[in-house]
């Protein structure tokens, strides 16, 4: 037997041997008196020589993004002269164009390693005006003048600074301006990836503009950006797009399909109102609200894809949707989505029918389901109904209309009986001096009216869900009323011409103070918001004229104009709020708050804005 010894000076010496015979390029043939290095020596007494492997190496180099070097041909892992990159210097090796960014290049000067730099786009400078953030960060963009026309690119950065933001103008009035708001001639917008919002009203009007490339990080598209943009065919709307504000899309009368972004929940108000070439819409899975208006007079709109996922469609949604394909149950015609094909009534397929049976799992009666069924004298409501809008019951003769017990209605809407607000038909419950309608185990669901408006005192019942519109009003005797926390709504002038109401405690279940609802309540001189009230509408506090003071809550989102038109006493506006949060909120523009009001800041809880 070989001597240990022995086998370990055969094993180094053939190591040795190896290490010399590497190179760096060509090929070496091993000796057959020299072992093999990458094999262990053999143990057997047979074993009379020991051959060395020469490795081979390739002439070309081989390189990462840190070094090069040459590797082995012989099916070893070895590598030699390995060494950092050395680069020549950058130069450009495509141009930047208006839309459509540049490169620099520079080269390993040992191997063929590249490296490579985007060159901006450079846009179309010539047609814009660039404002410099007051931080001194940022540029904001806007057109030169409306009178530029063609492709119009936007850069990304300006003088050296990143261009964020589509600039809004305010004039004297305090009227916005969008960034190409009324810019006639302009057909084409390239916006960049350092934009990731389009402002208010971006594009309104610009009713030569037949396409956008949108960058994909775009997270919101402002209220009314394409607003009566009549020429715009199509666009595509990234998946990075969570928000679409209301009427973005408005009286885009050449748009004829639409996919909105897996990221977006909900439809808002007006969206594609007007809309009237817009065939197909692609709705996502996840979208749970479709507001008011959204696809109002799409008359060329022929299927839509409601998801499982849908909670809500609120008033004239599908109005003048005359192309819809709906689906059949009895004399009723419905929208479906997925899961439940009967989710929305939309109208009955003959309206001569004096009785009507609406299907157990319908969810929607929407405006004008039943209008001028007018043989029809009494209907049921499903405990399934959650929403009866607008003058769904316009019906002549209609005299019973009662609910299932278990009705789990969350909205009943202005006019449901008739277009001027008359219910006096239908006959109410009457209890303790007001006039309802609901169900034998809860009569008082909805407050329709007051028997007797000489009374100075009312209550309205616990039970009681929603106040219709009028249910108060020219109740002049009144002096004060508690809205009860269970009161979801009140319904559109509700409390007009209360001239003696003073106090006014509004439950924590409403939402929005709606239209009117406290006009010429003249002897109200303080009023306080509570926390859940998202929404003023217009004119609702309208010359309420000894009123002085109003507190908002922070949970408000929106005033609309000329809340407080008249109110020419009121010199205190209190914000729950912070400066910061006010801001966020979407109120008149300054000159639309009201005629003649005193007040001129909001006193948030860390200071004072102005109105």
């Amino acid at each position: 037997m070989i001597n240990k010894f022995k086998l370990l000076s055969i094993a180094f010496s053939a190591l040795v041997l190896s290490l010399g015979a590497c190179s760096s390029g060509g090929t070496v043939t091993p000796s057959s008196s020299q072992p093999d290095s990458s094999q262990p020596a053999s143990s057997s007494s047979e074993s009379s020589s020991t051959s060395v492997h020469q490795h081979t190496f390739s002439d070309k180099w081989t390189y990462d993004e840190e070094a090069h070097w040459h590797e082995s041909t012989c099916g070893h892992m070895v590598k030699i002269d390995k060494d950092l990159h050395t680069f020549s210097e950058w130069k450009e090796t495509t141009p930047p164009e208006s839309e459509k960014d540049g490169e620099l290049t520079r080269t390993c000067t040992v191997c063929d390693y590249a490296e490579h730099k985007r060159i901006p786009q450079v846009g179309t400078p010539e047609k814009l005006s660039f404002i410099k953030s007051t931080d001194e960060t940022y540029y904001s963009v806007k057109a030169k003048d409306t009178d530029i026309e063609g492709r119009v690119a936007i850069p990304e950065s300006y003088e050296g600074l990143p261009v964020k933001e589509l600039y809004v103008t305010y004039d004297e009035n305090g009227r916005r301006t969008g960034a190409f708001e009324d810019c006639l001639k302009v057909e084409y917008v390239f916006v960049p990836d350092t934009i990731t919002s389009l402002s208010v009203y971006s594009f309104r009007d610009c009713t030569g503009l037949k396409n956008v490339s949108l960058p994909n990080t775009l997270v919101t598209i402002g209220r009314r950006a394409f607003d009566s943009c009549e020429s715009l065919e199509s666009i595509k709307i990234p998946n990075s797009v969570t928000t679409i504000d209301y009427c973005a899309f408005e009286s885009c009368e050449s748009l004829t399909s639409i996919r909105i972004p897996n990221q977006v929940t909900t439809i808002s108000e007006g969206l594609f109102e007007d809309c009237y070439k817009l065939k197909t819409v692609t709705l996502p899975n996840g979208i749970t609200h479709i507001y008011e208006d959204a696809f109002r007079g799409c008359s060329s709109l022929e299927t839509i894809n409601l998801p499982a996922s849908t909670e809500h469609i609120g008033s004239f949604a599908f109005s003048e949707c005359s192309s819809l394909k709906l689906n059949k149950y009895e004399n009723g015609l419905y929208l479906g989505k997925e899961g439940n094909p009967y989710f929305a009534f939309i109208r009955t397929s003959d309206s001569s029918k004096n009785t009507y049976n609406i299907n157990s799992n319908c969810e929607y009666i929407c405006e004008g389901a039943f209008s001028g069924c007018d043989n029809l004298e009494s209907i049921t409501i499903p405990s399934s109904v959650i929403s009866i809008d607008y003058y769904a019951f316009n019906c002549d003769n209609l005299k019973n209309f009662v609910f299932e017990n278990g009705s789990k209605l969350a909205y009943f809407g202005n006019y449901v009986f008739d277009m001027y607000g008359s219910y006096k038909q239908v006959i109410c419950n009457e209890v303790n001096n007001g006039l309802y309608l609901g169900s034998e185990e809860n009569p008082c669901l909805i407050l329709m009216g007051i028997k007797d408006k000489s009374a100075t005192t009312f209550s309205i019942d616990n039970g009681c869900k929603f106040i219709n519109q009028d249910a108060c009003r020219w109740f002049g005797s009144l002096t004060s009323i508690t809205i009860p926390d269970g009161v979801k709504s009140i319904g559109r002038n509700a409390f007009q011409y209360c001239e003696g109401l003073t106090t006014v405690n509004l439950g924590s279940g409403v939402d929005t103070i709606q239209y009117n609802t406290f006009e010429e309540c003249t002897s109200l001189t303080t009023i306080a918001i509570p926390e859940g009230v998202k929404t003023i509408e217009m004119e609702a506090f309208y010359n309420c004229s000894s009123l002085t003071t109003v507190t908002l809550p922070k949970s408000i989102e929106a005033i609309k104009s000329f809340v407080f038109d008249g109110c020419v006493a009121l010199t205190t506006i209190n914000y729950a709020g912070t400066k910061a949060e006010w801001e966020k909120v979407d109120t008149p523009d300054p000159n639309k708050w009201g005629d003649d009001i005193p007040a001129t800041v909001i006193h948030c809880s860390d200071g004072d804005v102005a109105l």
